[in-house]
């Protein structure tokens, strides 16, 4: 079949974990009993951890990887067997870095070429252990020993062969860091800059005298530990290339040879070591719009109302007009205000009802504010400085708490037919404010001794 037994062995384990998985660990009561924030705790914890071992040896076999991210969807939303719910954002957003919108949820595919790189990292390290001599028994090794020669078997899918495939991209991402031994090709290799000198000077390469020199031996040492490159060519220069050889003199200048062995350097990492997270980061940059990550996830709000705020920011919550883009008809209209259509920026900021609260909020830490046009830009905007540590930490809830509030409020309305009056809506937001605050920041006061701690005046 050309598919070596231990690949087959891991499809046939993969499979059998997906069936454990969904009859066990992800079982339909924890989906209906959970809210979206515990889901994702849970996937975090026990469905993107489970695949790791057979991916740091295997390519993850397509169909299983789909599975996989079908599970992690469907219970990320809740689906039922007989009911699929609605997945309000996408999941190539879902598994964007939180700095960058997302949840940090991986994305299989990339992950699994991370954690398959952690081969190539260890093979130029570990020079002396067994498996690498069994590897380079099979299929040799370039000089240097930095990896081994390319794979080209037209059959099977051996281990070696899939992460041999990845080698130039990881390659890229790395330098050579030059000590006194024989193991870097000056012209070939990437050990000065982000480029080899062959690309970079290719005039020279040329008419080099020996353009397979080793660096160490284009390295003159000198009495007292100095040195200098004697770069030798097989013609005088012409005038006209004269300035590509001060260039090409000044690029290499500022490397010198030092005591030790040669090594690569991770330059993605600042201590140079190869990580694989920072890897999978690499594969994954993003020039995503500015995302308020501290203000969403960096608050003490209890983490479904986080959750409920990163839906917001994206404007992806159930609101009438995200429904009606989706397919269905209704008429659109704010159940607060009765006056204006229902989108999330309206109902959560502009609305009449909402603007009670914010107004309340306000005055309540003594702060001047002018609310901007949508969710995104008023918590990347949330800062205030002058304030103590525990009035700092309250302020950081508070939109949050607010959105929370007036979203339950309009859910009432909607589904229950029931309607708070404006002191009852304001009674909840400060005492739900005061009950996260007790919770989560240790807060020992009662609700006037709140009142007085957020009534200093801070004035914008």
């Amino acid at each position: 079949m050309g598919v070596c037994k231990c690949e087959l062995r891991c499809m046939s384990v993969c499979k059998s974990e997906l069936r454990r998985l969904s009859k066990r660990k992800l079982a339909m009561w924890k989906k209906q009993y959970l809210s979206k924030g515990g889901r994702l705790t849970l996937i975090k914890s026990t469905l993107s951890n489970l695949p790791i071992y057979f991916m740091s040896l295997f390519v993850i076999p397509r169909k299983v990887r789909l599975r996989l991210e079908k599970i992690q969807r469907e219970f990320l939303w809740g689906d039922m067997e007989e009911r699929r719910k609605i997945h309000l954002v996408r999941w190539e957003v879902i598994c964007k870095d939180k700095r960058h919108g997302g949840l940090g949820l991986r994305y299989l595919k990339d992950f699994n070429h991370a954690l398959l790189r952690k081969w190539l990292w260890r093979f130029p390290i570990e020079r002396e252990s067994f498996w690498r001599r069994v590897i380079v028994g099979k299929f040799g090794e370039v000089q240097g020993g930095w990896t081994t020669r390319e794979v080209r078997e037209s059959y099977g899918t051996g281990l070696w062969k899939d992460i041999r495939k990845g080698w130039e991209e990881f390659f890229l991402r790395t330098r050579i860091h030059i000590g006194n031994e024989r193991q870097t090709r000056f012209w070939w290799d990437m050990w000065v800059g982000d480029s080899k000198l062959k690309d970079l000077f290719p005039l020279l390469f040329r008419i080099a005298a020996n353009n397979s020199a080793i660096v160490a031996d284009l390295w003159g040492r000198q009495e007292g530990g100095g040195g200098g490159w004697e770069v030798h060519f097989r013609r005088p220069f012409q005038d006209w290339e004269l300035e590509e050889v001060n260039r090409f003199l000044g690029y290499i200048s500022a490397v010198r040879v030092q005591e030790g062995e040669d090594f690569l350097v991770w330059k993605i990492e600042r201590k140079g070591t190869f990580k694989v997270n920072s890897y999978y980061r690499s594969l994954k940059e993003d020039n995503s719009p500015l995302f308020p990550e501290k203000e969403v996830w960096g608050s003490y709000a209890p983490l479904r109302t986080r959750f409920f705020a990163w839906e917001a920011v994206w404007g992806k919550i159930s609101t009438i007009d995200m429904l009606m883009r989706r397919g269905w008809s209704m008429a659109n209209r704010c159940n607060l205000c009765k006056e204006n259509e229902e989108t999330a920026n309206h109902i959560l900021i502009h609305c009449g009802k909402t603007r009670d609260l914010w107004n309340l909020l306000f005055s309540s830490f003594g702060v001047v504010w002018v609310l901007p046009d949508s969710v995104r830009n008023l918590l990347v905007e949330w800062k205030m400085k002058g304030m103590g540590k525990k009035r700092s930490v309250v302020w950081k809830m508070t939109p949050i708490c607010l959105f929370w509030c007036i979203w339950g409020e309009r859910n009432r309305r909607t589904f229950l037919k029931e309607e708070m009056t404006n002191t009852s809506l304001r009674k909840l937001f400060l005492r739900s404010l005061l009950e996260w605050s007790q919770q989560f920041v240790d807060l020992d006061l009662d609700y006037l001794s709140f009142r007085n701690l957020l009534g200093d005046r801070v004035v914008v």
